[in-house]
């Protein structure tokens, strides 16, 4: 029978979830309090999530939540989507490409249009651009490039499929 808490189990689930690095045993032990043993409460976690879709596991010197390994097909095929991105924002994505770094006046100017700040919003939340800083100089402008997620897809790679696919089909 442990003897530790169920808050002090749900606090460290809670750390061990929002965490964007595996958390370590000493970054749990600064949360949770010096009293409480790290390697019972990893044991009674580890207990705890066996069998379900997630599971606790050791990684990089910390623990981090993940799916459990014999649902990854499924998860993966769950997670598959016909994801197209608009002729325009694959105008201003080849754009940017293109003139790295450019500022959205820039963009317009090539485009001879207006460049809408929803465009931008997609393209970022697909992480295929990212702000590089702004251009020093009236108004300071921001300077856009691609990620290296754009730079590393393939034209044959599944993953970037949507992002071509549509650029062919308009």
């Amino acid at each position: 029978m442990s003897l530790i808490s169920q808050a002090v189990i749900r606090l460290a689930e809670a750390l061990i979830f929002a965490a964007e690095q595996p958390l370590s045993a000493a970054a749990l032990s600064r949360h949770v309090g010096p009293e409480v043993d790290v390697i019972e409460l990893i044991d009674v976690l580890t207990a705890r999530h066996a069998g379900m879709g997630f599971e606790l596991v050791a990684v990089g010197g910390g623990w981090r939540f993940q799916t459990a390994p014999d649902l990854a097909l499924s998860l993966q095929a769950a997670q598959e989507q016909d994801k197209r991105i608009p002729r325009v924002a694959m105008e201003v994505l080849t754009l940017i490409a293109y003139e790295q770094p450019t500022t959205r006046a820039e963009i317009e100017a090539s485009r001879d249009t207006a460049v809408s700040q929803k465009t931008l919003d997609l393209l970022l939340e697909l992480n295929l651009i990212r702000s590089l800083g702004r251009r020093p100089g009236a108004g300071r402008p921001m300077l856009w490039g691609t990620t290296d997620r754009f730079l590393n897809l393939s034209i044959s790679s599944n993953e970037c499929t949507f992002v071509f696919a549509s650029a062919l089909s308009d």
